[in-house]
């Protein structure tokens, strides 16, 4: 129930707020300004009854949390009870593309197609920490992301749970600092968790990863086949310098192969590693390979020994490692 409005016309400076509000966006990391025309017919206070076009130009900035990165492009959306059909909707920034094509539901379940395409994919991190569930992963992560990146996928459902799923692939990424090379794979974000289907990291490593958000959920996996990974990087990315035998690891050279398989992310952290280590130099000295299968304790990531002296047929580890054979 209510009065029927109506509003036709030419419009300026109006805040995006305000048109994002229409949308249930209001939590986009953009504020700027919408000049347009469009005819909009609505009953009372209820976004569902809206139906009408829109046509017009968003001018502005990302949030002071999201870098504060100049955006704008056009925006052509048709509106029928409250659906939005997005015809045109391109937003760029100096170097990063977001398009949009699909319907919007205010209320009721959504299918908008998503494409972003970056060749500074840093912007892409800015704006991921203003938002609330990715934000604490990137401040323990500390992700990079360097070269060309690119995303293609749908969001569906409702906008209070929504599901986005789709393509990614960045040309190089790192954590902590440490570049790991580039990865491709299927996305799934919900509110809850980050899924990541059939990944590929550097240029033969594979996995698969399901890492709730919570911090003290269990339910997290992590499947993994690694190959020609250098552990120096990797030791870097797992903030290896935390542990006790950093001192070790400063001598240990080569490139990681091997699996893992991981439960009980991210809480209680548990499941069972074997690596080897191919063309390996510890201790500055050359070795074959250089092997440590052991089994993951809570909280703890599977992680190589080495050995003690480069001569040694086998060696101990800190803290009860598994004993490596270097060959």
């Amino acid at each position: 129930r209510g009065l029927p409005f109506l509003v036709a016309g030419r419009f300026r400076e109006i805040p995006s707020r305000e048109v994002f509000g229409l949308l249930d966006l209001e939590t986009l990391p953009v504020s700027g300004q919408v000049d347009g025309e469009g005819e909009l017919t609505w009953i009372g206070a209820r976004a569902e009854t809206l139906t009408g076009r829109i046509t017009a130009r968003f001018a502005g900035t990302t949030t002071p949390l999201a870098g504060e990165l100049p955006i704008g492009g056009p925006l052509r959306i048709g509106v029928e009870e409250g659906r939005f059909q997005f015809e045109v909707f391109d937003l760029r920034t100096a170097a990063t593309r977001l398009g949009a094509s699909g319907t919007l539901a205010v209320r009721g379940d959504s299918d908008l197609a998503l494409t972003l395409a970056s060749d500074r994919p840093e912007e892409l991190l800015a704006v991921a920490r203003a938002v609330a569930p990715l934000a604490p992963l990137i401040e323990e992560y500390r992700p990079s992301l360097k070269g060309r990146a690119e995303f293609s996928g749908q969001l569906n459902g409702d906008l209070r749970t929504p599901l986005l799923r789709g393509r990614l692939r960045v040309e190089e990424v790192g954590l902590r600092g440490s570049g790991l090379g580039g990865i491709a794979g299927g996305i799934v974000l919900s509110k809850d968790s980050l899924r990541v289907e059939g990944g590929q990291l550097g240029t033969a490593s594979r996995f698969d990863l399901d890492l709730p958000f919570e911090p003290a959920a269990q339910s997290g996996r992590l499947s993994a086949t690694i190959a020609e990974l250098e552990i120096q990087r990797v030791l870097q990315a797992l903030d290896w310098q935390s542990l006790d035998w950093a001192e070790v690891s400063d001598e240990v050279e080569g490139q990681l192969t091997g699996k893992i398989d991981l439960t009980g992310l991210p809480a209680k952290i548990q499941g069972t590693a074997s690596l080897s280590l191919e063309r390996a130099r510890i201790l500055r000295q050359a070795a074959r390979r250089a092997t440590a299968p052991r089994r993951a304790a809570s909280r703890q990531v599977a992680r190589p020994a080495a050995a003690s002296h480069p001569a040694a047929s086998s060696a101990s580890a800190p803290r009860g490692a598994a004993r490596p054979a270097a060959a």
